[in-house]
């Protein structure tokens, strides 16, 4: 089955009070998201296990060491030296095509790649506070978008 969320859309003033009370009335409007209901870390492991059915070796705990081309002076990565994080032992890893898929470890990832690379990811820190649910309707979360820094998460 394919993954779909239904689309985001806008509450109206009214709605948003009739379904959270205790806020502000200065507000103009909601939106309902349904994106953060997914989850994310089954589907990491539905793409793992689809890849090893179809014949891919697939490894966990592990760090990049060392980006590995295609020969001297070859700018095309076509694998990685790779450290198992539970034993300490260190192995190749050969692909067809090799993704960047570092999350907040991009950047050192790239400088691996190009150690005069600059930073482009800017790291984000937040806090969860859960709360009894009388504060909210049923299957309705609550998001402070106004950031700090003024970025929209």
């Amino acid at each position: 089955a394919k993954f779909a969320c239904p689309p985001s859309h806008k509450l109206s003033k009214s709605s948003l009070q009739r379904c959270f009370p205790q806020l502000s009335d200065n507000l103009l409007f909601g939106m309902v998201f349904y994106e953060g209901t997914h989850d994310d870390s089954r589907t990491n492991i539905a793409i793992a296990l689809s890849a090893a059915e179809h014949g891919a070796c697939i490894s966990n705990h592990t760090e990049v060491l060392e980006l590995l081309t295609e020969g001297e002076g070859s700018q095309i990565v076509n694998g990685a030296l790779v450290k198992d994080k539970i034993t300490n032992t260190t192995f190749t890893i050969r692909a067809k095509s090799v993704i960047m898929c570092g999350g907040p470890f991009t950047d050192r990832l790239r400088k691996l790649e190009d150690e005069k690379s600059e930073n482009v990811v800017n790291g984000a820190a937040g806090t969860h506070v859960v709360l009894s649910g009388k504060y909210c309707p049923r299957n309705y979360g609550m998001v402070d978008m106004a950031t700090s820094d003024g970025r929209i998460l």
